[in-house]
């Protein structure tokens, strides 16, 4: 019984850092989309590219791989839509990470 839990439990984390693999490619791939048509705006096109960087690096601690064994041409290709449309999946977290980094700052600052 105790290793069939212990197989579980290695299940559901395996499968869990799948998902969570697949979300952060997702908006690895978004973030780099609106890099690329944010030229114009260079605050925005900075900001994106961090939170590029915010993803993939995710990806790559979850995964082991290097970026470009994932965020290829063929994958952007096959999920051109849903890279697309993963602004509602990726901005809350992209805010988290931000209003957390912003508690940091305050708290480092004694304020």
């Amino acid at each position: 019984m105790t290793l069939a839990l212990g197989l579980l439990a290695t299940s559901a984390s395996g499968a869990n850092a799948t998902a969570i693999g697949d979300s952060d490619l997702r908006c690895a791939g978004w973030a780099a989309m609106m890099v690329g048509t944010n030229q114009k705006d260079k605050e925005l096109a900075s900001s994106m590219s961090l939170v590029l960087a915010f993803f993939i690096g995710r990806w790559e601690g979850t995964t082991g791989k290097r970026f470009e064994q994932g965020l290829t041409a063929d994958y952007i290709n096959k999920n051109g839509a849903e890279i697309e449309g993963a602004k509602d999946e990726c901005l809350p977290r992209m805010m988290d990470l931000g209003t957390r980094m912003t508690t940091w700052g305050d708290v480092l600052q004694g304020k």
